[in-house]
């Protein structure tokens, strides 16, 4: 199953203030929704648009084989820099390398990430993309414990490459946003349709 999700992947890819956390948002399409316009046999997917790159998305991937399971999450990064300053650098030699990240909830809980690159191409317009796998994150997603005093939900992610990690050089953009608002609410509507799957039943 991670090699198919890893395959799905690769093809997949205003101003609010919110306590302490401005969000800025190039266009509209910035919520969590069911991703039915990518599908993959054993996989219900929700995703969130970045506030920077209308294609850049952030992903949850439910397996059908385990659908009360720790969910996949995974983020596309793109960046225009590379073919104007690396010119010459093989962006692929990125995968299988990891970024340290630092995800950012509301400015209330903070997570360093090690993030595993598990895919990194250049587009037909000659920009580049990293996709990442964040790993263990879902507990702090969901944020349903007591210990993150998070009744409601988080309202905005802002995920920034660390300063002295190697790739920030690559990003013109190293910090991107994403509203967390419905989230816990999609997550329950791809369970139940996980449940619905012939694998489940």
């Amino acid at each position: 199953m991670n090699r198919s999700i890893h395959f799905l992947v690769i093809f997949l890819f205003t101003d609010i203030i919110f306590g302490e956390i401005e969000y800025n948002s190039l266009h509209d399409e910035t919520f969590w929704f069911p991703n039915s316009e990518f599908t993959l046999e054993g996989v219900k997917t929700g995703s969130v648009r970045s506030n920077l790159v209308w294609k850049d998305r952030m992903y949850v991937m439910v397996d059908e084989e385990n659908c009360l399971g720790e969910p996949s999450i995974f983020v596309q990064l793109s960046t225009n820099k590379v073919k104007t300053k690396f010119p010459d650098f093989d962006f692929t030699s990125l995968e299988d390398k990891h970024v340290d990240l630092v995800l950012n909830f509301d400015g209330k809980y903070i997570e360093n990430n090690h993030a595993k690159i598990i895919n990194a191409l250049e587009f037909d317009d000659g920009n580049h993309a990293i996709h990442l796998n964040l790993g263990r994150v879902y507990k702090s997603f969901l944020a349903i414990e007591e210990a993150y005093e998070n009744l409601l939900g988080w309202k905005v992610l802002t995920l920034k490459i660390q300063d002295d990690d190697p790739t920030i050089k690559y990003f013109a953009f190293p910090e991107r946003q994403y509203r967390m608002l419905g989230f816990r609410t999609l997550m329950v509507h791809l369970i139940e349709e996980c449940k619905k799957s012939s694998k489940y039943r």
